[in-house]
């Protein structure tokens, strides 16, 4: 509920923005979101995660670790206040730098959350965090909205803006309201050398699988125009939801995988579990919204953003691939495979490097860009299955055939669902929009619980997802050969 809650609250801000905000001023705050993100993974250096997975004394480990991240938040962050202006040349996008500036500003605050975040995964106090980043994202959506009446219209960018500078210092604020972190004058060079060390292994998967689509931005946006920009940024808010579905689940599974490491019934069974069901929840969404973008759309956001269809389009596609990409190398980070995990994620690196600097876009276009950015998505896609077979002795078959439910009901209701919307063609725009809807959910929900054993009606309750979560060859599960890292030094 805590994912649903913040991540509606945003999506519907952005619905919200879009119909007065224009297309530069996406483009020019995605760009400066794109740069603090990225830079986000820095200051982080994987540290939260090593929190996380630390197993020793504890006694000074959230005091160790606070003093890590306020040095590597006041360099990263410091440097793009200092930097703005030159960022602001390279784009030629007006007001780039002061937006860039508050908003790193406000992350440079966020440094104090990180420790408190880490520290609620260790204790796996998923219900805690969920509420806090909901109260986060709901006061941030709020400021954003309601700055739009009082803001003049040439200052309403702001508005956009608000939407994470508010966050980050709300979440810092809650964050730390649960659980507390008084740093004391004291630093434990042993624990700082292990949590650098396994933060230099994650970070080595996290830079590309974090900065990977934020850099496709960027690219796109000094390539084209701030209107492509804006098209393409609007294009990533609406596949928002299979987007974060993927980094949901990977957040709140990684600390249940980490302790479960030593366990491999537990640990394969866990993960096939979630393979499988967000394969079914992402296309579920993924499917329903390829058939009724053209018409959801320009409803939702008027008729000027119809040119963001096609991209939106795309860029759920992406959404999804990435969100393989992620589930493959979860369990690989969690089992501390780090190598094979960052081979996932700098493949699609690496196919990014390859396309998007050099395919020719067509101008005011985001179509072929989203399109690209699907790609590389796909390359980390198929790369992280290969891995995850490679590295955990995961039967690469097993773990496909997982996904064959999902994309078999998926095809049947997209196909009903769009000739119901071709039948409705001459109705108003919303009562197809409708149908369309109701159609796809009437085929998707019964062809997918009679196809995974547990029946017709069972995805419309609760005890039916609970259900297919418990199915008896899951149940069953063999564990994979995990073979330790001394006995592959020894071969």
């Amino acid at each position: 509920m805590g994912f649903v809650g913040q991540r509606g609250a945003a999506f519907i801000a952005t619905l919200i923005l879009a119909r007065f905000l224009s297309k530069e001023d996406f483009g020019v705050v995605g760009i400066a979101l794109a740069i603090v993100t990225i830079v986000e993974l820095f200051r982080d250096g994987g540290v939260a995660n090593s929190v996380v997975t630390y197993q020793g004394d504890e006694k000074h480990l959230a005091t160790t670790a606070f003093w890590i991240l306020i040095a590597t938040g006041g360099l990263f962050c410091g440097s793009v206040i200092l930097c703005a202006p030159l960022f602001e040349r390279a784009f030629d996008y007006p007001r780039l730098a002061i937006i860039l500036q508050a908003m790193a500003g406000a992350q440079l605050l966020d440094t104090f959350r990180i420790v408190p975040n880490a520290l609620m995964g260790r204790r796996h106090m998923f219900r805690e965090r969920a509420i806090c980043e909901t109260i986060a994202v709901t006061v941030a959506t709020a400021v954003a909205v309601g700055s739009l009446f009082i803001l003049p219209k040439d200052q309403q960018i702001w508005s956009l803006a608000f939407m994470w500078i508010v966050r980050y210092v709300v979440a810092t604020i809650a964050f730390n309201a649960v659980v507390p972190v008084i740093p004391r004058l004291a630093f434990d060079r042993e624990i700082a050398k292990k949590l650098t060390r396994t933060g230099a292994g994650m970070l080595m998967s996290n830079i590309p699988s974090g900065s990977t689509e934020w850099l496709c931005t960027i690219i796109i946006g000094i390539r084209t125009s701030p209107v492509v920009a804006g098209l393409y940024r609007v294009g990533t808010s609406l596949s928002l939801p299979a987007a974060l579905i993927g980094t949901s689940a990977t957040t709140s599974l990684f600390p249940i995988l980490a302790m479960n490491r030593d366990d491999p019934v537990k640990f394969v069974e866990r993960s096939l579990r979630s393979i499988k069901i967000v394969n079914i929840i992402s296309l579920a969404f993924v499917g329903w919204f390829i058939v009724v973008a053209s018409d959801l759309i320009p409803l939702l956001l008027g008729e000027r953003w119809s040119p963001a269809v096609g991209a939106a389009q795309w860029l759920a596609v992406a959404a999804l691939l990435k969100t393989y990409a992620f589930m493959c190398s979860t369990p690989l980070l969690a089992s501390e495979r780090n190598s094979y995990a960052a081979i996932t994620w700098w493949s699609a690196f690496v196919m990014m490097l390859i396309v998007l600097p050099w395919v020719p876009f067509a101008e005011g276009d985001a179509t072929l860009p989203a399109s690209m950015t699907a790609l590389v998505m796909g390359t980390g896609a198929i790369v992280g299955f290969i891995m995850l077979s490679l590295g955990l002795g995961f039967n690469i078959g097993r773990v496909l055939i997982a996904l064959v439910p999902g994309y078999v009901v998926a095809a049947a209701a997209a196909a009903g669902s769009f000739v119901v919307a071709r039948l409705c063609g001459d109705l108003e725009m919303a009562l197809r929009l409708a149908f369309a809807t109701i159609a796809f959910g009437l085929l998707f929900f019964p062809l997918c619980g009679k196809i995974i054993g547990t029946g017709w009606l069972s995805l419309l309750k609760v005890s039916g997802w609970k259900s297919m979560l418990r199915s008896e060859d899951e149940k069953n599960v063999q564990p994979p050969v995990i073979v330790k890292e001394t006995e592959r030094r020894e071969e």
